[in-house]
């Protein structure tokens, strides 16, 4: 398809910075191919000298091969890839640059090992901490959010006690105040409550944010390079969102003369304490907030002094050798001579930071490419986005990309309304379908009383489009997070005619399949270490690939524990073929357990190889479920290898190890 006009003005513009506004659907990445196309036909750069960076690594993909496509070979030697594959590459050839580093450049620390260290940092917090019996998880997310923000531990302490002092004066200077509302008059409850509200949050809107603080010195933190250090968003005040998610309540509920909006700002954002006093809600978690502050603070002291790195820190990193090595980022500057960003509104600070540190001269070739519409990344209170930051640190010319490609004119509008309503755009883009409406397309709004409600229609409705002939594939539910799809499932469920797929990001160790291969592994373990093996026999016997009588299972399993034997031995003694067949199967894996490489025992134990004249019925139970459910299923088995080799390397592993992994992070 040839460019249109706007997308050929920013093919063709090599004059300094640009930023290209593209919507969706409008082409963007047949603009950064043609773009590559152009720089290689019309100077006289080497494609090693372009660097074409993306948000994920599906994006980077897809990049390439579209560039194969259009310059063939040469596409291949342009330098495509993710912020955090770019940041590593960054450190491997730092690695062969300076002749000493206080890091382990190799890679990154896996998520079990940073599991392990926030679970033992935890364990030496206080009895009564907040975070003592916190999910190790949420807190690794709330660091990883923090430092992709490029925020210290130090920063996080600020937020969170700027934050609880403010909430302590709001709470006893608003709770008078909402003692005043009139329930369902929205006149007397406005003059007497929310306008005083909203003029006393008012004279806090026009202080300072939170993190305009000054960065981090090298003597308080090692990592810290300089006074303009990695980029720190702007973090605003509670008090502000408060004041601002106010004035909209009040404009919707004079628009209605209705006291709802108001009544359901005060429920989202006070509660009342035990004297039926109110007071703001966000306390317990700017309490928490403080204490993983000072978690964070032993968790960086702890890689620092162990010289290692976690994946956040790739990208920190890397940003610290180019501030610290002004020899080594000249050498990268000049490599670098064009480079493209794609996805750019889904950058954070310190991926920025990395990019600024390479175009550190006037008027760099770069190009970055995005729709702050559709912008998923951001720190809470962040007061600024990428595509501003990106334009007033460059001084960029910008050209928006509005001719769509994909969808039709009713969609385009109807999008731009609810899009509109959003305060803090980079700029309005009224985009223009290059489709023509169908007939019979329709855009429809429901409500509903209940969740359940809402479920129970989507199911029905998808029920009812198939059965008037509509293709399964032509069928989508989309939902804004997998917990929020999650609960339709059973619905869906209902209707046999539904076949569900769907793509959802699982925890490796809580994806079903891994579980049944780590517990029959576990088993194996206690079994060939003479431990209590009855506690999961159960579970794995009524796992449905053996097909065993679950009857004769329980019977023996409860012989055996009432005659305080072995439930093997009943087991291996049992009138009922299948059950001693699975049994000595069993017993020959403990046998294995001790020298047989790892890889090999996973194989007996899934099947993928028979041992001693018997095959595991696991992976031809559920790689003949479906084709969708073969391919998760190697997929998962592909991600466990993976995480096994990034955790321990190229070391030889038994089954011992698998075992030690999996305690250290669960």
């Amino acid at each position: 398809m040839p460019l249109n006009q706007k997308q050929k003005e920013a093919v063709e513009y090599l004059e300094g910075p640009l930023l290209v506004l593209a919507g969706p659907g409008t082409g963007k990445t047949q603009l950064l191919s043609e773009k590559v196309a152009y720089i290689l036909k019309n100077t006289d750069t080497n494609p090693e000298n372009i660097l074409c960076l993306t948000f994920t690594e599906s994006g980077a993909s897809n990049m390439r091969e579209r560039l194969k496509t259009i310059v063939g070979k040469e596409g291949l030697k342009v330098n495509i890839g993710t912020y955090h594959a770019f940041g590593s590459n960054i450190l491997a050839q730092y690695k062969n640059y300076a002749e000493e580093y206080d890091r382990v450049l190799d890679s990154a620390i896996d998520e079990v090992t940073q599991f392990k260290i926030i679970k033992e940092i935890l364990e030496t917090l206080p009895a009564r901490d907040i975070l003592r019996k916190d999910n190790v998880k949420d807190i690794i997310s709330v660091i990883s959010s923090a430092k992709s923000a490029g925020l210290s531990a130090k920063n996080l302490g600020v937020i969170a006690e700027q934050n609880l002092e403010d909430s302590k004066v709001l709470s006893e200077a608003i709770s008078p105040l909402l003692k005043e509302i009139v329930p369902r008059n929205f006149k007397e409850s406005y003059e007497k409550a929310y306008r005083p509200i909203y003029e006393l949050l008012e004279k806090y809107t026009d202080r300072a944010s939170i993190i305009a603080f000054e960065p981090v010195s090298l003597d308080e933190h090692p990592r810290a390079c300089s006074e303009n250090d990695i980029s720190k968003p702007r973090i605003e005040r509670s008090i502000s969102i408060l004041a601002r998610d106010l004035k909209g309540a009040i404009l919707e509920a004079e628009s209605t003369e209705k006291i709802k909006p108001l009544s359901n700002w005060k429920d989202t954002y006070f509660e009342k304490d035990g004297r039926g006093n109110y007071r703001l809600k966000d306390r317990v978690a700017n309490k928490k907030l403080a204490s993983i502050s000072k978690v964070m603070e032993k968790y960086d002291k702890y890689l620092l002094e162990n010289g290692l790195y976690d994946f956040d820190d790739m990208i920190q990193e890397a940003v610290r050798v180019l501030k610290t090595d002004a020899g080594f980022k000249a050498t990268l500057s000049e490599r670098y001579q064009f480079i493209m960003l794609d996805e750019f509104q889904d950058t954070n600070p310190s991926q920025f930071s990395i990019i600024k540190e390479l175009t550190d001269y006037e008027k760099p070739l770069i190009m970055a490419v995005g729709d702050d519409d559709q912008a998923i990344y951001e720190f809470q209170g962040a007061l600024s986005t990428n595509m501003v930051d990106f334009q007033e640190h460059y001084s960029a010319n910008v050209i928006p990309l509005v001719e769509n490609y994909r969808s039709t004119q009713e969609i385009l509008d109807f999008s731009r309304e609810i899009i509109n309503q959003a305060t803090d755009r980079f700029a309005d883009k009224e985009l223009f379908a290059h489709k023509e409406n169908p007939k019979e397309s329709q855009i429809h709004r429901y409500e509903f009383l209940s969740s359940d409600m809402e479920y129970g229609f989507v199911a029905k409705k998808i029920s009812e489009l198939i059965s008037n002939g509509v293709n399964q594939n032509d069928i989508a539910v989309i939902s804004y997070k997998t917990k929020y799809f999650m609960p339709l499932l059973p619905f869906l469920k209902a209707y046999p005619e539904i076949n569900i797929a769907y793509e959802k990001r699982d925890d490796l160790f809580e994806n079903e399949r891994i579980h049944q291969i780590l517990t029959m592994a576990r088993f194996v373990y206690e079994l060939a270490n003479e431990r209590n093996e009855n506690t999961s026999i159960v579970e794995i016997l009524s796992y449905p690939f053996f097909k065993l009588p679950m009857l004769d299972v329980v019977r023996l399993v409860g012989e055996a524990r009432r005659g305080k034997r072995s439930v093997f031995e009943y087991l291996s003694a049992s009138e009922n073929s299948a059950i001693t067949e699975v049994a000595t199967f069993f017993a020959n894996l403990v046998a294995k357990s001790f020298n047989e490489p790892l890889e090999i025992f996973l194989d007996y134990l899934i099947g993928a190889i028979p041992l001693e004249g018997y095959r595991s019925p696991f992976l031809e139970y559920y790689t003949g479920a479906g084709e969708y459910e073969a391919f998760s299923l190697y997929e998962s088995l592909a991600s466990l290898k993976g995480k096994l080799r990034k955790h321990f390397g190229e070391k030889s592993l038994k089954l011992v190890d698998l075992i030690n992994m999996v305690d250290d992070y669960i």
